[in-house]
């Protein structure tokens, strides 16, 4: 996925001489459209830069291989270009040139996904890469989001940026209890809730409640959260896995949200049932049965945007890569060691935007 992810990283001259993001969406042929579901709303954005950030920053920090370095300082210039004031950031560019969508439905400047997610790159490439400036937008991201009214799971990816800044002393601990009981209290018959109208079960892209509360859980010393993000995870996570995902749509995404949560309840609880689901929910990479292909083209590098219907979608996006990184992360260190991956940032370095 890294090849495809390459593919898709291109130059931002307006935000800097080194920046880089990632278009959004790559058809079947690998043409680049725009994001233009609500109107149209840009190339490429905040959203996928920052998870593409997470992902190459932790892989320099396993493989310390300096292509990984050169494509997390290229995504962190984009991220901070990105900060339309101060702990808050804009998502999409209209272009390559960097031209910043100010007003769009999905790039306003707020506490929002993308603002959330600029944040955790930030945190996580201080503590990765020391960097100065990404450690002054996380604080002033902090600033922001400590008072800030969001979705539970908005919230959790804020809780994750704030662990990576240090929460196990005060002022800290108190912010991450607060925002914890906010998940914690969001809960129906034993399941954790994306928002308070919701019927159940949950949708389960972007859902990371239950790993979420298990690391908290650990953190604060409560028992109640693990007890219900072990519930959560054994009403919807586990079936879900069990049944090979089949619903009317998945993305990996999804996939990798389960992967994550259950990671962390195998880790905070040391059931192994949690490992073989990790294990199982991998599976679903190399696709969901065995009369469907791959989800994850290993010839290919590339990773395809889901199954819809039963049917494997074509697109191989920034999204669907990326979150496959981070899901099957371990195997993806394994390859860069093995294989040395250096000649692949300065293609992306050089490349002509497109048009």
């Amino acid at each position: 996925m890294l090849r495809q992810l390459a593919r898709l990283t291109h130059p931002v001259p307006g935000a800097g001489p080194e920046a880089l993001a990632i278009a959004v969406y790559a058809s079947g042929d690998d043409t680049l459209p725009p994001a233009a579901d609500k109107g149209y709303e840009g190339v490429a954005c905040v959203d996928d830069a920052a998870r593409a950030l997470e992902l190459v920053s932790e892989l320099y920090v396993r493989t310390r291989q300096p292509w990984a370095l050169r494509w997390a300082r290229g995504l962190m210039e984009f991220l901070l270009w990105m900060e339309a004031e101060p702990g808050r950031w804009h998502n999409f560019i209209t272009g390559w040139d960097g031209t910043r969508n100010e007003e769009g439905p999905t790039s306003y400047s707020g506490s929002t996904f993308w603002t959330a997610r600029a944040w955790l790159a930030l945190a996580r490439c201080a503590q990765n890469m020391h960097d100065d400036r990404a450690s002054a937008a996380a604080l002033r991201a902090l600033a922001v989001a400590r008072d800030s009214k969001v979705a539970p799971d908005v919230r959790c990816i804020q809780i994750l940026a704030l662990l990576c800044m240090g929460a196990q002393a005060d002022p800290g601990r108190k912010l991450l209890a607060r925002w914890a009981n906010e998940i914690k209290v969001l809960e129906r018959d034993g399941i954790c809730l994306n928002y308070p109208e919701e019927e159940l079960p949950p949708h389960i892209w972007g859902h990371i409640q239950e790993g979420v509360l298990a690391l908290c859980s650990e953190i604060l010393n409560d028992r109640s959260m693990l007890a219900l993000a072990a519930s959560s995870a054994d009403k919807l996570i586990r079936p879900l896995i069990e049944g090979n995902f089949s619903l009317p749509s998945v993305q990996p995404y999804s996939v990798a949200c389960t992967i994550f949560s259950c990671q962390q309840l195998e880790r905070a609880t040391h059931d192994p049932v949690y490992g073989m689901l990790v294990k199982k929910a991998q599976a679903w990479f190399d696709g969901p049965d065995p009369s469907m292909p791959a989800i994850y083209d290993r010839r290919l590098g590339r990773v395809a945007d889901g199954v819809d219907n039963g049917r494997v979608n074509a697109g191989s996006g920034a999204e669907s890569n990326i979150m496959a990184g981070l899901a099957l992360i371990d195997e993806l260190e394994t390859t860069c060691t093995a294989m040395g991956l250096d000649a692949l940032l300065p293609a992306v370095a050089s490349a002509t935007p497109p048009a």
